[in-house]
């Protein structure tokens, strides 16, 4: 496994419950920390799926 750096990830996320988890999973080994930001309109488990991969989760964002 790769080194972890010093350096995070964050995203913006909406309605990607389903392909969230590949996302999270594949730059996990490269960085320190994942923050992602749910947008107020997601509609399913979107941010449910993100902590379960270890992210952190802000919820909600407005996104215009």
């Amino acid at each position: 496994m790769a080194e972890r750096a010093s350096v995070g990830v964050a995203l913006i996320a909406k309605d990607c419950e389903n392909t969230l988890p590949a996302c999270l999973d594949s730059v996990r080994p490269y960085v320190s920390q994942i923050v992602v930001c749910v947008d107020e309109r997601t509609t399913d488990g979107t941010a449910d799926a993100a902590r379960g991969h270890g992210a952190d989760v802000v919820v909600p964002v407005q996104v215009s």
